[in-house]
């Protein structure tokens, strides 16, 4: 599935009708782009401290490509009718941290992880 290149740097929210930010490009291996308040983070990412020199290198790479270097891996939770709702944060962290809090992307690159494929050991 290939995704369109994003062109615009602005967009209607749909939550609140405000204008947000959104990532020019979708990276290489994005499977969709989602809000960021749709991303639950678990508790041991909450626990833990993300290094400094990670989120300044995807903030460096934003600024300098006008795009993340890879999308955020997530496992999506679905609901009764099948559609997904919510994404548990898997992988990159730092940059769901820079987005966030930093450079205030609201809508962000996703790639689906497989649950069964999915090992916490890795």
């Amino acid at each position: 599935m290939e995704l369109p290149k994003y062109d615009t740097k602005v967009k209607k929210n749909k939550y609140n009708g405000t204008s947000v930010n959104l990532v020019n490009f979708a990276p290489e291996d994005t499977d969709e782009i989602v809000h960021i308040c749709d991303i639950i983070i678990p508790p041991l990412f909450k626990k833990s401290k993300t290094h400094g020199y990670k989120i300044k290198k995807a903030i460096a790479y934003y600024a300098k490509r006008g795009m993340l270097d890879k999308p955020i891996s997530v496992i999506a939770e679905t609901n009764e009718k099948g559609l997904h709702n919510k994404y548990l944060l898997i992988d990159e962290y730092s940059r769901y941290i820079a987005c966030k809090k930093w450079m205030n992307i609201s809508y962000v690159p996703v790639k689906y992880i497989n649950i069964n494929d999915y090992s916490v050991n890795k």
